[in-house]
């Protein structure tokens, strides 16, 4: 079986599917960036906030973006049928 590009690959970076992932990844992946802006939230704030929400927060936004996969972008559609029609247009030439 060949593995092929799906259609309008070129712009992965404006899904929300990766971005999503992205930011999720962030959130489970970075712990020293996020124990510093943990320490710069004022204690009163703090303690209203559950200390294990960034990993869930993280867990969540990569679970999201799988769903986010399947639901059609209006941008990201839009610039994978224009590339399928420049591709046919060359292809006629």
């Amino acid at each position: 079986m060949k593995m092929k590009l799906i259609h309008g690959w070129k712009t992965w970076h404006k899904w929300w599917s990766t971005r999503l992932k992205a930011l999720g990844l962030l959130l489970i992946m970075a712990p020293e960036s996020i124990i510093t802006a943990w320490n710069a939230i004022p204690h009163d704030i703090k303690s209203t906030i559950p200390t294990d929400w960034i990993t869930t927060a993280g867990v969540f936004l990569v679970v999201a973006s799988s769903f986010a996969q399947i639901v059609r972008q209006r941008d990201a559609h839009h610039a994978a049928e224009s590339e399928r029609a420049a591709r046919a247009g060359d292809a006629q030439k």
